[in-house]
């Protein structure tokens, strides 16, 4: 991950790294920040989007199917602590299917140069670990938005956050969070990779993921399989449908002045 804004209170080690990557804690505990060399300059929210007018907008439609992937899961020993992560084992979810369609997905459209705002809900996403959780399982923040993160367990949870590079993976932060009620936020930026994997290096079985949207023109396909991008500028565009463990699919649409295109996913 590159261009992370950072800021730390507290220990002076933390203070070092603040050109690198930006935190603010809320919380006593001491904060370690895992990191790549060669982080780049910290960059504007947004610096290769703009926002303007867009006239005689177009919606993109469309289902997401499961056609060839299989509903997995992963399961998990929980050796500890299962008054509050329950059970002795936990299954966490891989591939999620429900009447023939696949959740936990991100329809996007690439290079969109300007167009509508993103969504307050873009800036700023919370994952909660409650239960032993990570609340939600899939997320979309906006490339320069703020990712937060809120223990809401009575115990210690020590947050790992990854980029995805291909078939790897760089750390980005590892905070530790050993009570209720701690916070830790920073700012995201992407230079390279398009999603972060968010895990639990206390409780191996949590898992969640967030895509960095650099441009508003995105949708999480709802429980349904379907999705719906709405006010797109008119023309060429490649879509793509995102899942964190089953990779991407693709495809080119042209889209026509207050027109309606309908494309499909299969996975």
């Amino acid at each position: 991950m590159k261009n992370t804004n950072a800021s730390t209170r507290g220990n002076p080690r933390d203070r070092l790294l603040k050109s690198k990557i930006r935190a603010r804690r809320r919380f006593p505990a001491a904060v370690l920040f895992a990191l790549l060399p060669a982080f780049g300059t910290p960059a504007a929210a947004g610096e290769h989007y703009r926002e303007s007018p867009v006239e005689q907008g177009a919606s993109v439609t469309g289902m997401v199917l499961a056609s060839r992937a299989a509903q997995k899961v992963e399961r998990f020993i929980v050796p500890k602590q299962t008054d509050i992560c329950g059970g002795n084992y936990r299954d966490s979810p891989i591939v999620t299917i429900h009447a023939g369609v696949l959740r936990h997905v991100v329809v996007y459209l690439e290079d969109v140069p300007e167009g509508k705002p993103f969504r307050a809900a873009a800036k700023k996403v919370t994952i909660n670990q409650a239960g032993c959780w990570f609340v939600p399982f899939l997320s979309v923040l906006m490339d320069g938005g703020e990712l937060e993160a809120v223990n809401s367990d009575p115990l210690l949870h020590n947050i790992h956050i990854y980029e995805l590079l291909g078939q790897g993976r760089s750390t980005v932060a590892n905070v530790s969070q050993p009570r209720k009620g701690d916070i830790m936020t920073m700012s995201v930026h992407l230079d390279e990779g398009k999603a972060l994997k968010v895990e639990c290096d206390a409780h191996d079985f949590m898992h969640a993921f967030v895509f960095v949207a650099d441009n508003p023109y995105y949708a999480l396909v709802r429980p349904d399989g379907s999705f719906e991008i709405e006010n797109v500028p008119p023309g060429r565009y490649a879509i793509h449908a995102w899942h964190p463990y089953l990779g991407e699919k693709s495809a080119a649409i042209v889209v026509e002045a207050n027109g309606v295109v309908a494309v499909d996913f299969s996975f």
